[in-house]
């Protein structure tokens, strides 16, 4: 599985499941409770937490402009097989808006459009 690229200017906020061997998901054992490590704390941070609902999640957050392979480990005080994930922290390449380079426009010759003619106005004097 290739690395999760999070951008350094977002939170990753993951839900926990805890599922069966063949992928099931299915409540946590009764008193679980879920601990999240991060293999370069210095540059991503991770932490257990609950949503607003109560769910348990882990959030991520960089730290750092850029790192890779950042190893984050979860898990569970019942023995439940680990779960890990594996981050690259990337610039955030989104649009975001629209340019005119004119430094780098080009010139082409183009013949010199006839002159318009203006209409002509008409004063009234008193």
């Amino acid at each position: 599985m290739p690395n999760f690229e999070l951008s350094n200017d977002w939170v990753l906020i993951i839900p926990i499941h805890v599922t069966t061997a063949t992928g099931v998901v299915v409540p946590a054992p009764a008193g679980d409770t879920f601990t999240v490590v991060s293999s370069d704390p210095a540059s991503l941070a991770a932490v257990v937490g609950a949503d607003a609902s109560g769910n348990p999640i882990v959030t991520v957050n960089a730290l750092v402009d850029l790192a890779s392979n950042i190893t984050v480990t979860l898990t569970d005080s019942t023995g439940l097989v680990a779960s890990t994930a594996i981050f690259d922290i990337v610039a955030d390449t989104t649009a975001t808006s629209v340019l005119l380079d004119l430094s780098d426009a080009t010139h082409t010759p183009q013949p010199v459009p006839a002159a318009t003619p203006v209409a002509p106005t008409t004063t009234t004097t008193p």
